[in-house]
Parts: C-alpha cells; sequence; structure tokens
C-alpha cells in the first residue's frame, strides 16, 4: 500500500509540473512574443513620426560610435561564480548590469536607447578567472523593442541579438518543445496514477489486529 502511495504521489506531482509550467508558459512568455509579432522593424523616419508612448521595434546593428565599456562590449551583464562547497561546482550570480544610451544603426538613419534596457540573446561571452561576461559589441546585429519618448529616443523594454523573424522562428520552436515536454509529464503522470489503481484494485486490505487491553 505504501508503494501504491507512493506511484501515486509522483504521478499527481507529474501532472501538477506540467500544468503549471503550461500556465505559466502561456502567462509570460506569449506576452512577449506577441509583442514582437505584433511590430514590424521600423525606419528611423517611422520612428520620428510617431507619437510619444507609441511601441517601437528597430533592427539593425550597434553603431560604432558607441563607447567601450569592457573589452569589446559596449552593454554587457557580468557574472561571478558563487561557491556554497569546495568540492561542487558553483552558481553563476549576475552582480553588474551596464545598458547605457546606445545607438543603433538602422534601416535610413540611426535610433537610440535610453539607459536601462534588459538584455537577451547577447551575441559576445567574455570569461576570466573571476567573471563572465555576456553582451554586444560594435557592429552586432540587435533588435530592440519599447516605446518612444518625447525626446524621440527609445525606451527599450530589451535588446536582442539578432533579427525579429529569426527570434521568433526559434522561439515559437522552444515554445512547442516545452509545451510538448509538460504535456509528456503530465501524460506520465496520469498513466502512472492509472496503471497503479488498475493494477492494485480489488486487493484486500489486510485485517488490522486485535490489540488486548490487560
Amino acid at each position: 500500500m505504501a508503494t501504491r502511495h507512493k506511484v501515486i504521489l509522483l504521478g499527481a506531482l507529474a501532472i501538477a509540473y506540467g500544468c503549471g509550467h503550461i500556465y505559466l508558459q502561456q502567462r509570460y512568455s506569449d506576452t512577449v512574443l506577441d509583442r514582437i509579432r505584433a511590430l514590424e522593424p521600423q525606419s528611423a523616419a517611422a520612428v520620428r513620426a510617431l507619437p510619444t508612448g507609441a511601441p517601437v521595434l528597430v533592427e539593425g546593428t550597434v553603431a560604432e560610435t558607441n563607447p567601450k565599456h569592457n573589452y569589446s562590449l559596449v552593454a554587457y551583464v557580468r557574472s561571478s561564480e558563487l561557491k556554497l562547497s569546495r568540492n561542487e561546482p558553483g552558481h553563476w550570480v549576475e552582480d553588474d548590469w551596464v545598458a547605457p544610451r546606445l545607438q543603433l544603426n538602422i534601416a535610413g538613419g540611426t535610433a537610440t536607447l535610453e539607459p536601462g534596457y534588459a538584455l537577451r540573446k547577447t551575441s559576445v561571452g567574455r570569461q576570466t578567472k573571476l567573471y563572465h561576461y555576456s553582451g554586444f559589441d560594435r557592429g552586432a546585429k540587435v533588435f530592440a523593442v519599447g516605446t518612444r519618448t518625447a525626446a524621440g529616443t527609445i525606451r527599450a523594454r530589451a535588446l536582442y541579438g539578432g533579427t525579429r523573424d529569426r527570434f521568433l522562428f526559434t522561439s515559437t520552436g522552444e515554445t512547442w518543445v516545452t509545451y510538448f515536454t509538460d504535456l509528456f509529464a503530465i501524460g506520465l503522470g496520469t498513466l502512472m496514477i492509472g496503471v497503479t489503481v488498475w493494477a492494485t484494485r480489488g486487493r484486500p486490505v489486510a485485517p488490522r489486529r486485535a490489540v488486548r487491553v490487560s
């Protein structure tokens, strides 16, 4: 009986994991993808013509005029290794984030990103004894998603490496793989519970022994 309960519990956990992960995937990932799908790359003239607060997506390259901040990187995230034990590998923890004002070369001219954007799908990595750097250098192919400011710049939510079309293609594929994995977990959990209940149905329960009271 103890084994039966353990199998049913494991099956229930697998179902809960799959359902919970699908919910989170739809709740958060689809919001980002939908925003990117809704926008085509805009030219410099199109950005200038937009009203303040309008959504913007620009695609191009990091301009050569941007100053370097570490190695060849113009924007980066730095991570350091946090070790909890001498004998075990550590965990890399982000401890510095440099996202300065950045100029991009886009169709028909340039676009300027305000500081503070997130970095996604970075194209360059640097490893030292103490730190790992990931970011973008001059000439990197990128796209940014955000809103137009009153000054005509872009307050970007994130700066992504590569092109919009490539990002949507790979992200859609990754999303489907994740869905199949979650559905497999749900199916496996259901199968575990079903087989266990079927295999143990009708089994007599051992009677409890009477306890004598002296």
